[in-house]
């Protein structure tokens, strides 16, 4: 039963530049802004759910520790997939407007987008270096 819930990763063939970590199967576009940095977007081309998001990520957070960032933020969809791939990979609503928005949205049944006062749900994780 084990064997059947862990997920097998692909091994990935990442590429770093100043804003964009990037492979063949997706991307994630950052910034950074002293101890600050933001993932601006992520985009997975398969979903094969391998982990390859997850990776992105990952990576992400280990170049973010590299480089002093202390907190990121990320403006994420309104959609019950975004969302609990978010809090999955240990990050919190910011605010507690975006704690209800994310809790009725991680709870629901409705699969498509939610209609959030701004548009996003702001997702934040502390690092710890």
């Amino acid at each position: 039963m084990e064997d059947l819930l862990e997920k097998e990763q692909v091994e990935l063939d990442i590429t770093i530049d100043d804003t964009m970590i990037s492979c063949e199967c997706g991307e994630l576009e950052y910034s950074f802004d002293g101890d600050y940095a933001s993932v601006n977007a992520i985009s997975v081309y398969y979903r094969t759910r391998e982990g390859i998001g997850t990776q992105l990520v990952n990576r992400f957070e280990t170049l973010a520790k590299e480089n002093g960032v202390k907190l990121i933020e990320v403006p994420c969809s309104p959609t019950q997939e975004a969302v609990l791939f978010w809090i999955s990979l240990g990050y919190e609503p910011a605010t507690k407007e975006d704690k209800k928005w994310a809790n009725k949205i991680s709870r629901s049944y409705q699969e498509n987008r939610w209609e959030t006062p701004s548009g996003i749900v702001l997702m934040s994780k502390k690092l710890y270096l």
